[in-house]
């Protein structure tokens, strides 16, 4: 936090979802979401467009008045008060800064419409000035402005208020690649260094990892799955989660022994053993979750391989990705780093393993 600057009156705050619900007609918008957020954490809602993480952002700010179900900051339910009173802080996508005001102006328009004494007033904005370091944007308006620039006046507007809530929908999507991820990486370090809990709307899954401390995955209205980024991406508990993390492989696999909370899977040739799920295995065949980067390859079949051949190879830059063609028919992706060799030839032969800790039995 830089010096002088005062502690946000929301930070450190808990945020609980019950049993949130709405509908739209016969469309569940919002399908009986439990969410909870620790004091100061930052959750992203990510998923497809239409499952619903809008409007459950919406229905916390008070945009949206759900059908049923709580928020609760610190016990505190919001839903009964009205969304001036909420002290949630939202900052849109399209920034929606006043054309016709400076930045200044900007930023502490919430603070006079909240009847914030000038003197005080002041003293915040330049504390949401320094945080955001935009001091020399203060004359400007927002046409005089880059993406970036509107996107720290929009940060500053929201943090000035020092509210229980930060929420963000779609905070980057005006902005260009290298921007946004420049951005992303400053707006992390600010949220860390006030403790604001904060809750961030994506459909981008790198924008997610980089930015959570928590992920909820939402699909259909639902929470598919909630956790840490690094059990996310490393440990999806469904197809849906799998794939929208960008898993390559989904495999259909039979169910050899099980042993000491071990199972061995066959897919065909290629066989390995993994960890036992968190739920309990149906009688039959099970999905497997695999990375291309999980799955190796040899100059050709071996002992513990199953054979195969390339049947096309794409260049990634530093890594190529191959669809592969097992000998018995299965289909799959391997990725593998070049370091500076030649992409492996279609149509050649290939010994393929995959490595059993980065594989996972999902949900079908």
């Amino acid at each position: 936090m830089a010096p002088g600057a005062a502690q946000p009156r929301g930070a450190g705050r808990r945020l609980e979802i019950e049993h949130l619900t709405k509908s739209y007609g016969a469309v569940r918008a919002i399908d009986g979401v439990n969410l909870s957020v620790p004091p100061g954490a930052l959750v992203t809602l990510l998923g497809p467009s239409g499952c619903g993480k809008t409007t459950l952002m919406r229905s916390i700010s008070g945009f949206v008045v759900p059908d049923s179900g709580r928020v609760l900051v610190d016990d505190r339910d919001l839903l009964t008060l009205p969304p001036e009173r909420r002290s949630a802080a939202m900052l849109f996508q399209n920034y929606s800064l006043f054309p016709h005001m400076t930045v200044e102006a900007n930023v502490g328009f919430g603070l006079r419409m909240h009847g914030v004494p000038r003197g005080e007033a002041s003293m915040r904005i330049v504390d949401a000035f320094r945080l955001t370091r935009i001091e020399e944007l203060a004359g400007r308006y927002p046409s005089q402005l880059s993406g970036g620039q509107q996107q720290r006046v929009a940060l500053a507007r929201a943090l000035v208020t020092r509210p229980d809530l930060l929420l963000l929908d779609e905070p980057f999507g005006a902005l260009d690649q290298s921007l946004r991820e420049e951005v992303q990486i400053e707006l992390r370090k600010l949220q860390q260094s006030l403790g604001t809990t904060t809750m961030v709307v994506t459909h981008d899954q790198r924008e997610a990892l980089t930015l959570s401390d928590l992920i909820a995955v939402m699909a259909a209205g639902r929470i598919e799955q909630m956790g840490p980024p690094t059990e996310i991406y490393d440990r999806p508990r469904t197809a849906f989660v799998a794939r929208f993390m960008g898993v390559e492989n989904l495999l259909t696999a039979r169910v050899v022994a099980q042993d000491g909370g071990k199972v061995r899977l066959s897919m065909g040739r290629l066989e390995v053993t993994v960890a036992m799920p968190p739920f309990a295995l149906d009688a039959g065949p099970v999905t497997l979750a695999v990375r291309a980067d999980a799955v190796c390859l040899t100059p050709a079949e071996q002992s513990g391989t199953a054979g195969a051949h390339i049947a096309f190879a794409s260049n990634r830059g530093g890594s190529a990705l191959y669809e592969l063609a097992t000998n018995d028919g299965l289909s799959l992706q391997a990725a593998e780093e070049r370091r500076g060799a030649a992409l492996r030839p279609s149509g050649s032969n290939v010994g393929v393993a995959l490595v059993a800790d980065a594989c996972t039995i999902v949900r079908p």
